[in-house]
């Protein structure tokens, strides 16, 4: 019997390690795609911020060529005015 038990118990351990290698290399290959796409979004994040600087610059750039047309407009209302009345 004790033959048997011995049996038995490899037979039960075998199935048992073949599992967990299989699930530790899907583990490994679970990790590995995720380290990609946290590396992925990395890449992705910088790259928006840096657009993000970009068009903040841009915005900041159209502004004040908007506020540079405003002045000159008031001024020249201003020059027009001037010449209708004076």
């Amino acid at each position: 019997m004790i033959l048997g038990f011995e049996v038995e118990t490899l037979q039960t351990i075998e199935p048992t390690k073949r599992k967990r290698i299989n699930n530790e290399k899907e583990l490994r290959e679970q990790l590995e795609k995720l380290q990609i796409e946290v590396g992925t979004n990395k890449v992705l994040r910088i790259s928006l911020d840096k657009q993000l600087l970009i068009e903040e610059k841009l915005r900041k750039f159209v502004e004040q060529q908007l506020e540079e047309k405003d002045k000159k407009i008031i001024s020249l209302k201003k020059k027009l005015k001037e010449k209708k009345g004076g």
